[in-house]
């Protein structure tokens, strides 16, 4: 009974689709054949259009149907597209239409001086050929008012009444922008020379005294992250970073000062100013160069501000760096187990050389220390190999195990530089120094009660910050200035202070490390020189790897009979 129903489903739709398409086939049948009828109506049309129209000009009689056109109301240059079209010249025109033609361009004229929100379409901005151009002899002929019907080929159909609606809703014109409105000329008058009205100030070309374009839009990217901080609040974000703002941490502060002007910007900025322009009308970036210069020795204040928030830091690395290559070097001169195993390779060397000019050695350069492992005999063992097994056979392995005992060399070798030690020393003190002369100068610009109350705080036990000030609202702007040089001084002599401590403690560990230096160089006998340390460093690092450890598989009794067996010959390749 399913299959029975599935069946007969199957030949409804069947039907049903034949049905459906017999209905779409008659259906354009009945197009075609209007198209059909309409086309032939359109040939018959213009063919009887032919036949009418004379080769000469036509007498008065011809011309009446065009001046009843006329007094119907039909618009004059209406009637001259259809005498155009009908293949009248320019003589039968002017009989007909005379002082009408005159009133139709000067209602052209006219219209062209219409506003542009009266216009239903777009204006096609073209040139129109020259009225001297014979347009009948032109590609153009029967396409235009006055291409005439001498030249039917390829003439282009006539824009019907739906193809003229869809042309005007496609090229629409745009509604007119609404007229902002201007406020009274005097409220106007009662502005600053330049200064524009507020409601007018997303439409004014702001002011750029950058001359590089590049440079003006980084300054502009750079000051958007503190834009959403500061709500664009320049002189709230100059405030920030007077008072030590603790959201401003290192890594902004830097970001922060590659946003400063530079002399030839500030000068165009303080020019501008003086002039009493508007700063309101200044770009993005040349009203932040105005608010830092407001506050002066900015810069200075920001490069303090940095100092702040990264000398601790810097002076951690140093002592680290100090305290690595120290240890390194004191680790080298108490190991005992790297002693014994260079003077028995010193034995083993001179026992080697004796006789020779370079035998009888008090010592060896520590350069020449791969000789030792690169110096190998019959079966392949080297130097370093025989004095590790004498050490086994004497029961002194645990002397081999010196390696393990010294620091990471490689890593101290890379702290020798100058510049991660004393140079870092040098730097934190060039920077104390000028954060103190600036800590002065802060201090000369407060009130004595100030000065005063700033010294006590300063002093205040706890390691806490003062609390911050507000950049911004709550007090006029010179109180909220004042309040920011006040924190200035009390964090910046308390970074003095702290850093000032720092300094001295680097300095007793610079003091260690030239002490252990000095003494390494003299244990290993290197002269000292730029890069000596780190030489002494690799040398020994180098050595370090080819000493076998206790902890390594030991040869058996048998291997190392044969060995020295194979030393004592010279040369049977069967022993060997």
């Amino acid at each position: 009974a399913l299959a029975d129903a599935l069946e007969r489903a199957r030949a409804d739709a069947s039907a049903a689709r034949g049905e459906a398409a017999a209905a779409a086939l008659a259906l354009e049948r009945e197009v075609k054949t209007a198209e059909a009828s309409r086309k032939q109506r359109d040939d018959d049309a213009a063919a009887a259009a032919a036949t009418a129209a004379p080769a000469a000009t036509p007498g008065p009689d011809k011309l009446e149907p065009y001046r009843k056109m006329l007094l119907m109301g039909v618009p004059p240059p209406a009637v001259q597209l259809r005498m155009a079209k009908e293949g009248l010249g320019d003589a039968d025109v002017r009989a007909v239409l005379g002082d009408a033609a005159a009133g139709a361009r000067k209602g052209k004229a006219k219209a062209q001086q219409t506003p542009a929100q009266q216009r239903k379409t777009k204006q096609l901005h073209w040139t129109k050929l020259d009225e001297c151009v014979d347009v009948r002899a032109t590609v153009w002929a029967g396409g235009s008012p006055a291409g005439g019907g001498a030249s039917t080929k390829g003439s282009p159909a006539q824009i019907g009444d739906e193809d003229l609606a869809l042309l005007e809703e496609i090229f629409a014109a745009k509604p007119p922008a609404a007229l902002a409105k201007k406020k009274p000329a005097a409220a106007a008058a009662s502005k600053t020379a330049g200064a524009a009205d507020d409601d007018d100030d997303a439409t004014l070309k702001k002011v750029s005294l950058v001359e590089d374009a590049r440079r003006a839009a980084n300054v502009a990217i750079g000051l958007e992250y503190f834009s959403r901080q500061y709500r664009g609040d320049d002189d709230a974000l100059c405030r920030a970073v007077a008072s030590f703002s603790e959201w401003l941490d290192g890594p902004k502060l830097r970001s922060l000062q590659l946003q400063l002007p530079t002399a030839d910007e500030a000068a165009a900025v303080e020019s501008y100013v003086a002039a009493g322009k508007d700063v309101g009308r200044l770009a993005r970036p040349e009203r932040f160069f105005a608010a830092t210069l407001r506050w002066p020795g900015f810069g200075r204040m920001l490069e303090a501000a940095c100092f702040r928030a990264e000398f601790d830091e810097a002076a951690w690395d140093a002592s680290r760096a100090a305290d690595c290559v120290a240890g390194a070097a004191e680790a080298l001169m108490e190991s005992a187990g790297l002693a014994r195993v260079l003077r028995y390779l010193l034995k083993a060397g001179n026992t080697l050389n004796s006789g020779l000019a370079n035998g009888n050695a008090a010592g060896v350069a520590l350069d020449s220390l791969d000789k030792f492992a690169t110096a190998r005999g019959k079966g392949g063992m080297n130097l370093v190999d025989y004095v590790a097994q004498i050490f086994h056979d004497q029961g002194a392995a645990k002397h081999l195990d010196f390696v393990d005992g010294l620091p990471s060399l490689s890593e101290a070798s890379r702290y020798v530089d100058d510049d991660h030690t004393r140079g870092a020393l040098r730097r934190l003190n060039a920077q104390l120094r000028r954060v103190s002369e600036e800590l002065q100068t802060a201090e000369a610009r407060l009130s004595k009660a100030d000065r005063e109350s700033a010294a006590a705080a300063r002093k205040a036990a706890g390691d806490a910050p003062s609390p911050e000030v507000a950049a911004a609202g709550g007090l006029a702007p010179n109180a909220l200035d004042a309040a920011a040089t006040k924190r200035f001084v009390i964090e910046a002599g308390r970074c003095v202070d702290e850093a000032g401590k720092a300094a001295t403690q680097l300095e007793a560990k610079l003091q260690r490390l030239k002490t252990a230096t000095d003494a390494c160089y003299a244990y290993f006998g290197v002269k000292p020189g730029a890069g000596a340390l780190k030489g002494v460093f690799s040398a020994l690092d180098g050595f370090a790897s080819e000493v076998p450890r206790r902890d390594r598989a030991e040869p058996s009794l048998l291997f190392w009979s044969i060995v020295r067996f194979a030393f004592q010959e010279d040369g049977a390749s069967s022993h060997s």
